[in-house]
Protein backbone atom coordinates (compact mmCIF):
# COMPACT_ATOMS: atom_id res chain seq x y z
CA UNK A 1 0.00 0.00 0.00
CA UNK A 2 1.15 3.40 -1.24
CA UNK A 3 1.10 6.01 1.62
CA UNK A 4 2.77 9.60 1.54
CA UNK A 5 3.95 10.77 4.46
CA UNK A 6 4.16 14.84 3.59
CA UNK A 7 1.41 15.07 1.07
CA UNK A 8 1.39 18.62 1.63
CA UNK A 9 4.26 18.33 -0.92
CA UNK A 10 2.18 17.92 -4.09
CA UNK A 11 2.24 21.61 -3.73
CA UNK A 12 5.00 21.86 -5.63
CA UNK A 13 3.30 20.10 -8.68
CA UNK A 14 1.57 23.89 -9.30
CA UNK A 15 5.00 24.10 -10.99
CA UNK A 16 4.45 22.05 -14.08
CA UNK A 17 2.95 24.89 -15.71
CA UNK A 18 5.80 26.70 -16.07
CA UNK A 19 7.01 24.68 -18.91
CA UNK A 20 3.71 24.44 -20.36
CA UNK A 21 3.32 28.70 -20.45
CA UNK A 22 7.16 28.51 -21.89
CA UNK A 23 6.36 26.04 -24.70
CA UNK A 24 3.24 28.04 -25.63
CA UNK A 25 4.28 31.46 -25.27
CA UNK A 26 7.41 30.45 -28.22
CA UNK A 27 8.33 34.04 -29.49
CA UNK A 28 9.87 33.27 -33.15
CA UNK A 29 12.77 35.92 -34.37
CA UNK A 30 12.37 36.99 -37.93
CA UNK A 31 15.05 35.28 -40.80
CA UNK A 32 17.02 37.58 -42.76
CA UNK A 33 16.66 37.83 -46.28
CA UNK A 34 19.30 38.40 -48.69
CA UNK A 35 18.93 40.02 -52.07
CA UNK A 36 20.81 41.67 -54.88
CA UNK A 37 19.69 45.76 -54.10
CA UNK A 38 17.22 47.19 -52.10
CA UNK A 39 15.86 50.30 -54.09
CA UNK A 40 12.39 49.19 -55.10
CA UNK A 41 12.00 47.73 -50.95
CA UNK A 42 10.01 50.11 -48.71
CA UNK A 43 10.54 50.86 -45.38
CA UNK A 44 11.93 48.55 -42.63
CA UNK A 45 9.98 47.63 -40.40
CA UNK A 46 10.29 45.03 -37.15
CA UNK A 47 7.94 42.14 -37.01
CA UNK A 48 7.88 39.34 -34.85
CA UNK A 49 5.76 35.91 -35.09
CA UNK A 50 4.08 34.04 -31.74
CA UNK A 51 2.73 31.14 -31.89
CA UNK A 52 0.57 30.01 -29.11
CA UNK A 53 1.02 25.88 -30.41
CA UNK A 54 3.18 23.34 -28.77
CA UNK A 55 5.58 22.57 -31.57
CA UNK A 56 8.30 20.25 -28.83
CA UNK A 57 5.99 17.50 -27.16
CA UNK A 58 8.72 15.43 -25.96
CA UNK A 59 10.54 18.22 -24.71
CA UNK A 60 7.39 19.63 -22.43
CA UNK A 61 6.59 16.09 -21.34
CA UNK A 62 9.87 15.07 -20.44
CA UNK A 63 10.36 18.62 -18.06
CA UNK A 64 6.48 18.51 -16.62
CA UNK A 65 7.76 14.88 -15.71
CA UNK A 66 10.44 16.07 -13.93
CA UNK A 67 8.71 18.86 -11.82
CA UNK A 68 6.32 16.47 -11.15
CA UNK A 69 8.64 13.65 -9.88
CA UNK A 70 10.13 16.51 -7.71
CA UNK A 71 7.27 17.15 -5.99
CA UNK A 72 6.30 13.49 -5.21
CA UNK A 73 9.54 13.34 -3.86
CA UNK A 74 8.85 16.25 -1.26
CA UNK A 75 5.66 14.48 -0.36
CA UNK A 76 7.96 11.34 1.11
CA UNK A 77 6.14 8.23 -0.67
CA UNK A 78 6.62 5.08 1.28
CA UNK A 79 5.11 1.65 0.73
CA UNK A 80 3.91 -0.39 3.36
CA UNK A 81 3.44 -3.69 3.39
CA UNK A 82 1.15 -6.32 6.07
CA UNK A 83 2.62 -9.23 7.51
CA UNK A 84 0.77 -12.23 7.42
CA UNK A 85 -0.14 -13.29 11.26
CA UNK A 86 2.23 -16.09 11.40
CA UNK A 87 2.86 -18.30 14.54
CA UNK A 88 6.49 -17.20 15.49
CA UNK A 89 8.75 -19.92 17.35
CA UNK A 90 10.18 -17.98 20.61
CA UNK A 91 13.20 -18.27 22.77
CA UNK A 92 14.11 -20.72 25.50
CA UNK A 93 15.73 -19.04 28.25
CA UNK A 94 18.07 -21.05 30.82
CA UNK A 95 21.41 -19.60 32.47
CA UNK A 96 24.37 -21.84 30.95
CA UNK A 97 25.31 -23.17 34.40
CA UNK A 98 21.97 -24.86 34.80
CA UNK A 99 21.90 -26.01 31.06
CA UNK A 100 23.75 -29.39 31.54
CA UNK A 101 20.96 -30.04 34.15
CA UNK A 102 17.91 -28.49 32.77
CA UNK A 103 18.70 -30.81 29.51
CA UNK A 104 18.92 -33.91 31.63
CA UNK A 105 15.21 -33.17 33.50
CA UNK A 106 13.89 -31.66 30.91
CA UNK A 107 15.10 -33.55 27.54
CA UNK A 108 11.95 -34.62 25.98
CA UNK A 109 9.91 -30.96 26.37
CA UNK A 110 13.36 -28.98 25.23
CA UNK A 111 13.57 -31.62 22.23
CA UNK A 112 9.41 -30.83 20.84
CA UNK A 113 10.47 -26.64 21.62
CA UNK A 114 13.60 -26.96 19.35
CA UNK A 115 12.08 -28.73 16.85
CA UNK A 116 8.99 -26.22 16.80
CA UNK A 117 12.12 -23.66 15.86
CA UNK A 118 12.57 -22.14 19.36
CA UNK A 119 16.29 -21.15 20.21
CA UNK A 120 18.09 -21.67 23.49
CA UNK A 121 19.67 -18.57 24.92
CA UNK A 122 21.58 -18.04 27.97
CA UNK A 123 19.58 -15.68 30.91
CA UNK A 124 21.74 -13.50 30.99
CA UNK A 125 23.01 -9.39 29.85
CA UNK A 126 23.75 -10.20 26.00
CA UNK A 127 21.40 -13.30 25.90
CA UNK A 128 24.10 -15.41 23.75
CA UNK A 129 22.71 -18.24 22.11
CA UNK A 130 23.41 -21.74 23.07
CA UNK A 131 23.84 -25.29 21.04
CA UNK A 132 23.36 -28.71 22.05
CA UNK A 133 26.98 -29.41 22.40
CA UNK A 134 26.92 -26.69 25.59
CA UNK A 135 25.02 -29.77 27.21
CA UNK A 136 28.55 -31.61 27.50
CA UNK A 137 30.36 -28.71 29.53
CA UNK A 138 29.50 -27.56 32.98
CA UNK A 139 30.09 -24.31 32.91
CA UNK A 140 31.19 -21.70 36.33
CA UNK A 141 28.71 -19.26 37.83
CA UNK A 142 29.83 -15.86 37.62
CA UNK A 143 31.62 -14.31 40.29
CA UNK A 144 30.01 -10.85 39.53
CA UNK A 145 26.81 -10.27 41.19
CA UNK A 146 23.57 -11.58 39.17
CA UNK A 147 21.29 -9.73 37.93
CA UNK A 148 17.51 -9.62 39.00
CA UNK A 149 15.61 -12.03 36.82
CA UNK A 150 13.09 -8.96 36.98
CA UNK A 151 15.46 -6.76 35.81
CA UNK A 152 16.34 -8.89 32.91
CA UNK A 153 13.14 -9.54 31.25
CA UNK A 154 12.84 -5.45 31.50
CA UNK A 155 15.53 -5.66 29.37
CA UNK A 156 14.79 -8.83 27.11
CA UNK A 157 11.43 -6.68 26.64
CA UNK A 158 13.17 -3.86 24.92
CA UNK A 159 15.97 -4.87 22.82
CA UNK A 160 14.56 -8.22 21.13
CA UNK A 161 11.31 -6.53 19.90
CA UNK A 162 10.18 -9.49 17.68
CA UNK A 163 10.70 -12.22 20.24
CA UNK A 164 7.19 -12.99 21.79
CA UNK A 165 7.05 -16.31 23.17
CA UNK A 166 9.53 -17.47 25.93
CA UNK A 167 9.87 -20.79 28.11
CA UNK A 168 11.91 -19.56 30.88
CA UNK A 169 13.91 -22.07 33.51
CA UNK A 170 15.56 -20.84 36.60
CA UNK A 171 15.64 -21.44 39.71
CA UNK A 172 13.23 -19.91 42.31
CA UNK A 173 16.12 -18.26 45.19
CA UNK A 174 14.50 -15.89 46.72
CA UNK A 175 17.63 -13.28 46.08
CA UNK A 176 17.14 -13.70 42.42
CA UNK A 177 13.71 -12.00 42.62
CA UNK A 178 14.72 -8.40 43.91
CA UNK A 179 12.73 -5.53 43.12
CA UNK A 180 9.15 -4.52 41.64
CA UNK A 181 7.27 -6.84 39.14
CA UNK A 182 7.83 -5.89 35.47
CA UNK A 183 4.69 -5.30 33.02
CA UNK A 184 5.97 -6.71 30.00
CA UNK A 185 5.02 -7.63 26.15
CA UNK A 186 6.22 -10.78 26.76
CA UNK A 187 3.84 -14.18 26.66
CA UNK A 188 6.04 -15.91 29.45
CA UNK A 189 5.66 -19.31 30.66
CA UNK A 190 8.13 -19.56 33.57
CA UNK A 191 8.78 -23.02 35.00
CA UNK A 192 10.94 -23.07 38.25
CA UNK A 193 13.93 -25.71 38.87
CA UNK A 194 13.65 -28.28 41.70
CA UNK A 195 15.39 -26.52 44.81
CA UNK A 196 18.99 -27.56 45.45
CA UNK A 197 18.57 -28.92 49.09
CA UNK A 198 22.34 -28.18 49.75
CA UNK A 199 22.87 -25.70 52.88
CA UNK A 200 25.98 -22.82 51.92
CA UNK A 201 27.71 -21.02 55.05
CA UNK A 202 29.66 -18.22 54.53
CA UNK A 203 31.25 -15.58 56.95
CA UNK A 204 28.69 -12.61 56.85
CA UNK A 205 30.49 -10.01 59.36
CA UNK A 206 32.92 -9.74 61.91
CA UNK A 207 33.18 -6.86 64.34
CA UNK A 208 35.49 -5.62 67.47
CA UNK A 209 33.00 -5.44 70.28
CA UNK A 210 32.78 -2.68 72.61
CA UNK A 211 35.20 -5.30 75.80
CA UNK A 212 37.59 -5.70 72.31
CA UNK A 213 36.33 -9.30 71.53
CA UNK A 214 36.32 -10.16 67.78
CA UNK A 215 32.94 -11.74 67.00
CA UNK A 216 32.30 -13.51 63.69
CA UNK A 217 28.70 -14.08 61.76
CA UNK A 218 28.14 -17.12 59.93
CA UNK A 219 25.45 -17.50 57.82
CA UNK A 220 23.87 -20.50 57.13
CA UNK A 221 21.78 -20.37 53.88
CA UNK A 222 19.34 -23.57 52.61
CA UNK A 223 16.12 -23.41 50.43
CA UNK A 224 14.34 -23.54 53.72
CA UNK A 225 15.69 -20.00 55.26
CA UNK A 226 18.66 -18.65 56.25
CA UNK A 227 19.86 -18.24 59.40
CA UNK A 228 23.00 -17.02 61.31
CA UNK A 229 25.62 -18.04 64.58
CA UNK A 230 28.38 -15.78 66.07
CA UNK A 231 31.21 -16.87 67.48
CA UNK A 232 33.87 -14.68 69.82
CA UNK A 233 37.47 -14.71 69.70
CA UNK A 234 39.81 -12.48 71.80
CA UNK A 235 42.68 -12.43 68.53
CA UNK A 236 42.00 -11.71 65.06
CA UNK A 237 41.85 -14.20 62.75
CA UNK A 238 43.78 -12.57 59.18
CA UNK A 239 41.89 -15.09 56.78
CA UNK A 240 38.23 -13.52 57.79
CA UNK A 241 37.37 -10.57 55.71
CA UNK A 242 38.31 -7.48 56.99
CA UNK A 243 37.51 -6.70 60.48
CA UNK A 244 35.04 -3.62 61.32
CA UNK A 245 36.60 -1.72 64.04
CA UNK A 246 34.64 1.59 63.73
CA UNK A 247 32.25 3.57 66.06
CA UNK A 248 28.75 4.23 64.80
CA UNK A 249 27.52 7.90 65.71
CA UNK A 250 23.75 8.05 65.42
CA UNK A 251 22.30 11.42 65.95
CA UNK A 252 18.46 12.22 66.63
CA UNK A 253 17.39 16.01 66.18
CA UNK A 254 14.22 16.70 67.47
CA UNK A 255 13.33 20.82 67.79
CA UNK A 256 11.07 19.93 70.84
CA UNK A 257 10.82 16.89 73.55
CA UNK A 258 8.64 14.41 72.13
CA UNK A 259 8.03 10.32 72.69
CA UNK A 260 9.49 9.90 69.47
CA UNK A 261 12.96 9.95 70.26
CA UNK A 262 12.79 8.03 73.04
CA UNK A 263 11.16 5.14 71.29
CA UNK A 264 14.33 4.96 68.62
CA UNK A 265 16.73 5.41 71.12
CA UNK A 266 15.75 2.73 72.86
CA UNK A 267 15.33 1.10 69.94
CA UNK A 268 19.26 2.04 68.69
CA UNK A 269 19.84 0.80 72.55
CA UNK A 270 18.51 -2.57 72.08
CA UNK A 271 20.64 -3.58 68.96
CA UNK A 272 23.39 -1.95 70.64
CA UNK A 273 23.65 -4.49 73.63
CA UNK A 274 22.46 -6.90 71.54
CA UNK A 275 25.08 -6.87 68.65
CA UNK A 276 28.06 -5.65 71.38
CA UNK A 277 28.54 -3.40 68.89
CA UNK A 278 30.30 0.11 69.47
CA UNK A 279 27.29 2.25 68.49
CA UNK A 280 26.58 6.06 70.41
CA UNK A 281 23.39 7.78 70.45
CA UNK A 282 23.56 11.61 70.67
CA UNK A 283 19.99 13.57 70.81
CA UNK A 284 20.50 16.71 69.39
CA UNK A 285 18.33 20.08 69.40
CA UNK A 286 20.20 22.24 67.29
CA UNK A 287 21.32 21.78 63.67
CA UNK A 288 24.47 23.51 64.33
CA UNK A 289 25.18 20.12 66.39
CA UNK A 290 25.10 17.92 63.51
CA UNK A 291 28.24 15.90 63.37
CA UNK A 292 30.07 14.88 60.04
CA UNK A 293 31.39 11.48 61.24
CA UNK A 294 27.44 10.49 61.98
CA UNK A 295 26.35 7.47 60.19
CA UNK A 296 22.68 7.71 60.62
CA UNK A 297 20.70 11.07 61.44
CA UNK A 298 17.49 11.15 62.52
CA UNK A 299 14.90 14.64 61.62
CA UNK A 300 12.13 14.09 64.06
CA UNK A 301 10.37 17.28 62.88
CA UNK A 302 7.56 18.31 60.25
CA UNK A 303 10.13 21.06 59.21
CA UNK A 304 11.91 19.72 56.44
CA UNK A 305 15.94 20.67 56.74
CA UNK A 306 17.66 23.31 54.94
CA UNK A 307 20.15 22.19 52.47
CA UNK A 308 22.19 24.70 53.98
CA UNK A 309 22.06 22.75 57.01
CA UNK A 310 23.00 19.64 55.62
CA UNK A 311 26.48 20.74 54.17
CA UNK A 312 28.09 19.42 56.69
CA UNK A 313 27.00 16.03 56.17
CA UNK A 314 29.19 13.29 54.25
CA UNK A 315 28.32 11.03 51.89
CA UNK A 316 28.44 7.83 53.80
CA UNK A 317 25.64 9.94 56.08
CA UNK A 318 21.93 8.78 55.80
CA UNK A 319 19.12 10.88 56.46
CA UNK A 320 15.47 9.68 58.23
CA UNK A 321 13.28 12.13 58.11
CA UNK A 322 9.16 12.70 58.36
CA UNK A 323 7.46 13.65 55.04
CA UNK A 324 3.71 15.04 55.18
CA UNK A 325 1.78 17.10 57.07
CA UNK A 326 -1.32 16.34 55.96
CA UNK A 327 -2.73 13.74 58.53
CA UNK A 328 -5.33 10.96 57.33
CA UNK A 329 -6.58 8.28 60.12
CA UNK A 330 -6.85 4.44 58.44
CA UNK A 331 -6.55 1.20 59.30
CA UNK A 332 -4.01 -0.61 58.12
CA UNK A 333 -0.80 -1.98 57.96
CA UNK A 334 2.87 -1.91 57.49
CA UNK A 335 3.94 -4.22 54.48
CA UNK A 336 7.55 -4.16 52.06
CA UNK A 337 7.34 -3.37 48.64
CA UNK A 338 5.86 -7.02 47.82
CA UNK A 339 3.10 -6.47 49.88
CA UNK A 340 3.82 -8.88 52.66
CA UNK A 341 2.96 -7.31 55.72
CA UNK A 342 5.49 -7.12 58.76
CA UNK A 343 4.78 -9.01 61.42
CA UNK A 344 2.00 -7.73 64.25
CA UNK A 345 1.89 -4.52 62.27
CA UNK A 346 -0.71 -1.66 62.64
CA UNK A 347 -1.24 1.68 61.16
CA UNK A 348 -3.32 3.79 62.27
CA UNK A 349 -2.42 7.33 61.12
CA UNK A 350 -0.04 8.46 57.83
CA UNK A 351 0.65 11.60 56.12
CA UNK A 352 -0.92 12.03 52.83
CA UNK A 353 1.83 11.63 49.67
CA UNK A 354 1.76 14.40 47.02
CA UNK A 355 4.20 12.80 44.55
CA UNK A 356 5.22 9.07 43.91
CA UNK A 357 9.18 8.46 44.82
CA UNK A 358 11.30 6.27 43.06
CA UNK A 359 12.02 3.75 45.31
CA UNK A 360 9.70 2.24 48.00
CA UNK A 361 11.08 0.44 50.85
CA UNK A 362 7.04 0.48 53.26
CA UNK A 363 3.88 0.68 51.72
CA UNK A 364 0.66 0.68 53.59
CA UNK A 365 -2.08 -1.65 52.72
CA UNK A 366 -3.31 0.48 50.21
CA UNK A 367 -0.32 0.30 48.07
CA UNK A 368 0.48 3.66 49.27
CA UNK A 369 4.27 4.64 49.94
CA UNK A 370 5.03 4.44 53.69
CA UNK A 371 8.51 4.74 53.35
CA UNK A 372 10.67 5.72 50.26
CA UNK A 373 14.35 6.18 49.94
CA UNK A 374 16.00 8.51 47.70
CA UNK A 375 19.57 9.34 46.67
CA UNK A 376 20.70 13.23 46.26
CA UNK A 377 24.48 14.18 45.59
CA UNK A 378 25.41 10.30 47.12
CA UNK A 379 23.31 11.02 50.19
CA UNK A 380 20.30 8.32 50.91
CA UNK A 381 17.21 10.22 52.64
CA UNK A 382 14.28 7.84 53.86
CA UNK A 383 11.18 9.79 53.73
CA UNK A 384 8.54 7.99 56.41
CA UNK A 385 5.18 9.13 55.91
CA UNK A 386 4.07 8.11 59.38
CA UNK A 387 5.43 8.97 63.35
CA UNK A 388 7.49 6.95 65.46
CA UNK A 389 4.39 7.33 68.35
CA UNK A 390 1.76 4.71 69.79
CA UNK A 391 -1.08 6.71 68.20
CA UNK A 392 -0.06 6.61 64.98
CA UNK A 393 1.44 3.12 65.03
CA UNK A 394 2.38 0.14 67.06
CA UNK A 395 5.84 -0.04 66.00
CA UNK A 396 7.38 0.92 69.28
CA UNK A 397 5.52 -2.34 71.04
CA UNK A 398 6.61 -4.75 68.44
CA UNK A 399 10.06 -5.88 66.96
CA UNK A 400 9.85 -3.71 63.96
CA UNK A 401 11.89 -0.96 64.61
CA UNK A 402 14.68 -2.87 65.45
CA UNK A 403 14.25 -5.00 62.12
CA UNK A 404 13.77 -1.75 59.73
CA UNK A 405 17.30 -0.23 62.05
CA UNK A 406 18.98 -3.17 61.58
CA UNK A 407 20.15 -2.39 57.84
CA UNK A 408 20.71 1.10 58.51
CA UNK A 409 22.84 0.71 61.18
CA UNK A 410 25.39 -2.44 60.48
CA UNK A 411 27.40 -2.12 57.71
CA UNK A 412 25.99 -2.88 54.32
CA UNK A 413 28.59 -4.66 53.03
CA UNK A 414 27.97 -7.36 55.44
CA UNK A 415 24.00 -7.28 54.03
CA UNK A 416 24.60 -7.26 50.32
CA UNK A 417 27.49 -9.96 50.72
CA UNK A 418 25.10 -11.96 52.20
CA UNK A 419 22.29 -11.23 50.04
CA UNK A 420 24.00 -12.82 47.20
CA UNK A 421 24.73 -15.61 48.78
CA UNK A 422 21.14 -16.31 50.19
CA UNK A 423 19.74 -19.88 49.11
CA UNK A 424 16.03 -19.13 50.27
CA UNK A 425 13.37 -20.21 47.59
CA UNK A 426 10.17 -18.23 46.37
CA UNK A 427 8.35 -20.78 47.60
CA UNK A 428 9.56 -20.86 50.78
CA UNK A 429 8.31 -17.27 51.12
CA UNK A 430 5.06 -16.54 48.81
CA UNK A 431 3.81 -19.46 47.32
CA UNK A 432 2.71 -17.48 44.08
CA UNK A 433 4.82 -17.55 40.89
CA UNK A 434 5.48 -14.39 39.66
CA UNK A 435 3.47 -13.46 36.90
CA UNK A 436 4.05 -11.69 34.08
CA UNK A 437 1.84 -9.47 32.35
CA UNK A 438 0.75 -9.27 28.38
CA UNK A 439 -0.28 -5.96 26.98
CA UNK A 440 -1.36 -6.28 23.26
CA UNK A 441 0.34 -9.31 22.59
CA UNK A 442 -2.32 -10.69 19.62
CA UNK A 443 -2.30 -7.16 18.81
CA UNK A 444 1.34 -6.86 17.34
CA UNK A 445 1.28 -10.86 15.81
CA UNK A 446 0.04 -8.47 12.80
CA UNK A 447 2.85 -6.00 11.80
CA UNK A 448 3.82 -4.09 8.57
CA UNK A 449 6.64 -2.84 6.73
CA UNK A 450 7.92 0.70 5.53
CA UNK A 451 9.74 1.00 2.50
CA UNK A 452 10.98 4.57 1.63
CA UNK A 453 10.72 4.87 -2.32
CA UNK A 454 12.58 7.94 -2.33
CA UNK A 455 16.38 6.85 -3.43
CA UNK A 456 14.86 5.17 -6.18
CA UNK A 457 12.79 8.22 -7.25
CA UNK A 458 15.74 9.90 -7.04
CA UNK A 459 17.82 7.69 -9.70
CA UNK A 460 14.52 8.02 -11.97
CA UNK A 461 14.73 12.18 -11.34
CA UNK A 462 18.28 12.15 -12.33
CA UNK A 463 17.94 10.08 -15.64
CA UNK A 464 15.22 11.84 -16.75
CA UNK A 465 17.29 15.07 -16.39
CA UNK A 466 20.01 13.86 -18.69
CA UNK A 467 17.43 12.57 -21.15
CA UNK A 468 16.30 16.15 -21.39
CA UNK A 469 19.51 17.78 -21.46
CA UNK A 470 20.82 15.41 -24.28
CA UNK A 471 17.38 16.52 -26.28
CA UNK A 472 17.72 20.09 -25.62
CA UNK A 473 21.71 19.83 -26.98
CA UNK A 474 20.60 17.59 -30.27
CA UNK A 475 18.14 20.41 -30.94
CA UNK A 476 19.98 23.27 -30.39
CA UNK A 477 22.56 21.81 -32.83
CA UNK A 478 20.53 21.25 -35.31
CA UNK A 479 19.18 25.08 -35.54
CA UNK A 480 22.76 25.82 -35.86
Amino acid sequence: MLQLLYPLGLFAAIGVLMPILIHLWNIKSGKTLKVGSITFLGAASNQRSTSFRITDWPLLLLRSLLIGLIAFLLAEPAYHKKLANQAQAGWILVEKANFKKLWRSNRKQLDSLIVKGYEVHDFDVNFAKLVLKDTMTTFSRSANPALSYYSLLKQLDSEQGQIRKLYLYTDNRLSRFDGQLPTLNLDVIWVFLPNDSTETSWVSNTYQTNNQVFKKIVAHSSSAGTYFTSAESKTKDTALMQVDTANILIQIYQRNVSLDAGFIKAAVLALRDYTNRKIQVQNINSPKQISKQAKLLFWLSDQQPLSSEMNVLSKETMIFQYAGTKVQKVNSTIQDELGTALENSELYKRTEITTLPDQNIWIDAAGMPLLSLETNAGIKRYKFYSRFRPDWNNLAWTNGMVLFLTPLILPPAAADYAFQQDQRSLNAVNSLQPLVTKNNFKAEQTRSVQQSLSSWLWWLVFLLLILERWISYRKNVQVI
